[in-house]
């Protein structure tokens, strides 16, 4: 039967008389090199800064998103990759890539997030990709590599 015991504060607590199995305690999370975490005293405004993972696309924070500077190359040399032949053929579809903008603006990785269904229109979105420059990402001051899910469309 369990024992009643009281706290310092005067409030009855119970407590059985085998041991507790607790979790071990987990030390205290730290940022690592690529985290910057700022808080105002006010506690009014947190400012989160993660720096992307270059190795897994996934969300990064940010206050403004990259912004592609150079469309009409980027046009051109998709109207390039969708040949005559391939549009008599009405092959169309919508690749969707994850891209990562560095902290410069310049594309330093990208993967199909989600295929087309056709090899030809997902080979020209990633070929052409490499063309893109942007602004890049910010995290209130700061510029940040950021990983975007970037569609492409055939049609």
């Amino acid at each position: 039967m369990p024992r009643r015991k009281t706290t310092p504060g005067g409030s009855p607590k119970t407590q059985n008389s085998r041991p507790s199995r607790s979790a071990p305690a987990q030390p205290a999370s730290r940022p690592d090199n690529n985290d910057a975490v700022t808080s105002s005293l006010l506690g009014a405004e947190i400012d989160t800064v993660v720096e992307a993972d270059p190795n897994k696309p996934a969300y990064t924070p940010r206050t403004a998103e990259p912004v592609l500077q150079n469309r009409p190359a980027v046009e051109r040399a998709l109207l390039e990759s969708y040949t005559p032949l391939i549009r008599e053929q009405r092959v169309a579809g919508t690749v969707i890539l994850w891209v990562l903008v560095d902290n410069t603006g310049h594309v330093r990785r990208a993967e199909i997030f989600k295929s087309s269904g056709a090899e030809v229109l997902d080979r020209a979105a990633t070929g052409v990709v490499n063309l893109m420059e942007f602004t890049p990402a910010r995290n209130g001051e700061r510029t940040v590599g950021a990983w975007i899910k970037l569609p492409i469309q055939f049609q």
